[in-house]
């Protein structure tokens, strides 16, 4: 009974013994803690809040190089942007100086079709002028030749009579001589 009590000593005290050889536990309770903490093989994590990212060694050699990565893309997306922005700002003096000559165009088009309006109703005004004025040299010319129309029956009409007042004169006379 003696061994048997020892026995039991001995193993109350190898169990007892045996928690303090242990690790001790780790508890994460902190929500802020942003820190990068080393935990080995064999040790015990008590996680006491909602997200906790566990990385092992490749991959946290991976997740220390993504904010350089993503700093280069950073840099040459505002590399890009710059480079974007010059380009607008060539391509506004671009469209400023095609807007300005458009607009230069436009006014001396304006100005030209303004003055050519100006003359053709001058011209239409002429010509109205014109057809009116030959209108009456026709209407004048017309007159002058009914008037010489005229004249030449009346002058016909002239040397008719004198021709038979000779005829009858004549005819008178040679009745007159041969009586």
């Amino acid at each position: 009974m003696k061994t048997l009590k020892l026995t039991i000593t001995a193993a109350l005290f190898l169990l007892i013994s045996t928690h303090c050889l242990a690790q001790k536990t780790i508890e994460f309770n902190d929500a802020a803690n942003e820190k990068v903490n080393r935990f080995f093989n064999g040790q015990l994590l008590l996680i006491k809040v909602d997200t906790a990212i566990v990385l092992n060694k490749l991959t946290y050699s991976k997740f220390q190089s993504y904010p350089k990565q993503v700093k280069s893309l950073t840099d040459q997306y505002m590399s890009i942007i710059q480079t974007k922005d010059s380009l607008n700002t060539v391509k506004e003096g671009y469209y400023q100086q095609l807007k300005s000559k458009y607009d230069s165009l436009y006014s001396a088009s304006k100005s030209m079709a303004d003055q050519s309006s100006s003359k053709l109703n001058n011209i239409d005004s002429s010509l109205g002028k014109s057809t009116t004025d030959l209108t009456a040299a026709q209407e004048e010319l017309k007159k002058a030749q009914d008037l010489l129309a005229k004249e030449q029956r009346d002058r016909n009409s002239k040397a008719v009579k004198f021709g038979l007042g000779g005829l009858v004169i004549g005819a008178v006379i040679a009745l007159i001589i041969a009586h």
